[in-house]
């Protein structure tokens, strides 16, 4: 929490608006992402230039709309002039947009000259239909990617997730029985909206013995729970994949026997 307070504090009383300048990944994103028919804050250029104010008492306007008051350039937060062009330290904050209305209406004409526009419409270029525009069809199967992937992964997880590690200890003990044992540490998870009865058996190796106080427990949903297990195997069993299932869900969780290596 130190960390973090003294980053913001470095960031909003120091570094500032040059953190948009350097920093910021959403720039360059931008950058890449834009084309002439993406709507952007914009200065219309051809409305606005040549910049000036006509003084004294003459009817014809030699200048454009914008009489170079530099408002729109003392509002913005990163400071930059948006009658340059679109760039990459605007935050799209509109505050230029806001002081440049201000101004026009109290100048008698009409809003708009800095407005959310694109390029084309700028241009009085007529506007590119979304099935011709490259970019919007890359990012448009890149989100379907997304969420067709979010869904698959959501809808196909496992009713009860089975994590089971090895406890730290000895890597093996001999039973009274003189089989092998493992000590394991086994986490379920409920992901389902009700309660779901545990029911841990081993399923491979043949002849395993699972020995766990909380292995039956009930389950309560979005719950977890942790229980320490030992599986008693014979030696050769040793050394080959462990399958803990849930007979319930039939959820299953995967380790490895550790045994002696020799015969």
């Amino acid at each position: 929490m130190m960390f973090v307070m003294l980053g913001f504090y470095f960031d909003l009383a120091w570094f500032r608006e040059q953190f948009c300048a350097f920093l910021c990944p959403y720039a360059r994103f931008q950058s890449v992402m834009l084309d002439q028919d993406t709507p952007t804050v914009a200065y219309d250029l051809s409305r606005g230039e040549p910049r000036g104010q006509d003084r004294g008492k003459t009817t014809q306007r030699t200048h454009g709309d914008c009489i170079d008051c530099q408002l729109c350039v003392r509002v913005c937060p990163t400071g930059i002039d948006i009658r340059q062009g679109l760039q990459l330290e605007c935050i799209m904050c509109a505050r230029c947009m806001d002081a440049c209305d201000m101004v026009m209406q109290n100048l008698g004409r009409p809003k708009g000259l800095i407005r959310i526009a694109s390029q084309n419409e700028l241009t009085g270029t007529g506007k590119i239909a979304f099935w011709r525009r490259p970019k919007v069809i890359a990012f448009g199967l890149a989100v379907a990617i997304m969420v067709g992937g979010s869904l698959v992964k959501v809808f196909g997880r496992d009713s009860v997730a089975l994590t089971v590690i090895r406890a730290p200890g000895p890597a093996y003990t001999v039973m009274p029985d003189g089989r092998l044992g493992n000590t394991f540490i086994i986490r379920a998870t409920n992901n389902t909206a009700s309660k779901v009865k545990l029911n841990l058996v081993i399923t491979e190796p043949k002849g395993a013995t699972l020995l766990c106080a909380q292995c039956g427990a009930d389950l309560e949903s979005s719950n977890d729970i942790r229980a320490t297990a030992i599986v008693a195997f014979d030696k050769t069993s040793a050394n080959k994949p462990l399958v803990i299932e849930n007979e319930t869900t039939h959820d299953q969780g995967v380790s490895m026997l550790i045994g002696p290596s020799g015969p």
